[in-house]
């Protein structure tokens, strides 16, 4: 009974009825509607409990990717051991293509383990960070080894005055703040830095403006599309929006002309007790509940992903295998076999 229930596990038919178990699951997921039938009680219960109104996330899941990922490496680990064995036993006679075909369709079950491998890997140790980097500030990354520095920031435009591509020139810095290497990271161009890669992510502008209150004090600031500033207990200024080049307006009805800061302000909208907007040019000033707001400088700062991804070298051998895998069983067609 013992030896029927291991055989029985580790048969490729358990794998096709896991398989086929989970795609039943996945439709009636898709089939139960936010809320999971509030008006039927039982069916309601039913669908909670076993999380079918969350099937991507539920437990139930996990069991069974668990399952048929030990039943595919055990399948696939019993599979390989023999035509191993055979070969050592035969020798060269066995190389038939019926042999290279089996082989095949090992080195893909081999490579669908190793994806599972990358993806549980990539799910529980990779590590990213999103960092706005205007130019001349430094970061210092998570492995506290390197920091680097953006030099200068450029967006490349085609002949029709179109984005074409945006990039950052980037200084690396070690421990011992020597400059180990300057790069250029653009979008389709990444950086290595020690375990860490770097991608070009995306691009802003950062604005500079002070703000002077009733006792002359001023605090100089940096801020972004969508940030806020404290004016009072009360009262607050939302950055909306910036406009490159304005077209002119009051803000509702305004557009840039041009994507080159030529015409550089800031629509500001008042939150408070009186909303307000404001549109703010730079070098100008606007006085709010009797507080000097002032648009001093911009500047563009780059967008830069930071990642860590200890699944790649696991994904890199999967895709390996299952591009052998599949020229193998390809070039040696099963009529010839």
């Amino acid at each position: 009974m013992k030896h029927k229930f291991i055989n029985f596990f580790t048969s490729m038919t358990t794998s096709i009825s896991i398989l086929g178990g989970m795609i039943v699951l996945f439709i009636l997921s898709t089939l139960i509607p936010d809320g999971a039938f509030p008006n039927w009680p039982l069916l309601h219960h039913l669908a909670v409990f076993f999380q079918l109104d969350r099937f991507y996330s539920s437990f139930i899941f996990y069991v069974l990717l668990l399952l048929l990922f030990s039943n595919i490496t055990i399948c696939s680990s019993k599979h390989s051991l023999k035509l191993l064995q055979r070969f050592l036993r035969e020798g060269t006679s066995i190389l038939t293509p019926r042999y290279f075909r089996s082989v095949g369709i090992q080195l893909i079950h081999l490579g669908i383990i190793l994806v599972f491998v990358a993806s549980v890997t990539k799910h529980f140790l990779a590590k990213d960070y999103n960092v706005s980097l205007p130019e001349g500030a430094n970061y210092t990354l998570p492995d506290q080894q390197h920091h680097i520095r953006l030099n200068h920031f450029q967006i490349l435009l085609d002949k029709n005055r179109d984005l074409k591509n945006y990039e950052s020139d980037l200084s690396i810095f070690n421990i011992h703040g020597q400059e180990i290497e300057r790069k250029k990271l653009s979008v389709n161009h990444l950086i290595k830095v020690g375990d860490y890669r770097l991608y070009q992510a995306y691009y802003g502008k950062a604005f500079g403006l002070t703000l002077t209150n009733r006792q002359h004090d001023k605090k100089e600031l940096t801020l972004q599309e969508g940030q806020t500033i404290e004016i009072g207990p009360t009262t607050h200024v939302f950055l909306y929006q910036y406009f490159p080049d304005f077209s002119g307006g009051t803000g509702f009805d305004s557009t840039s002309l041009s994507s080159e800061d030529r015409n550089p302000v800031l629509w500001l909208i008042l939150k408070g007790e009186k909303p307000q907007s404001f549109i703010l040019p730079k070098g100008n000033s606007v006085d709010i509940d009797g507080h000097q707001l002032q648009f001093n400088d911009l500047q563009s700062y780059s967008g830069i992903k930071v990642v860590k991804d200890p699944s790649v070298p696991w994904m890199g051998a999967a895709f390996l295998l299952l591009t052998l895998g599949f020229l193998v069983i390809f070039y040696i067609p099963k009529e010839d076999v």
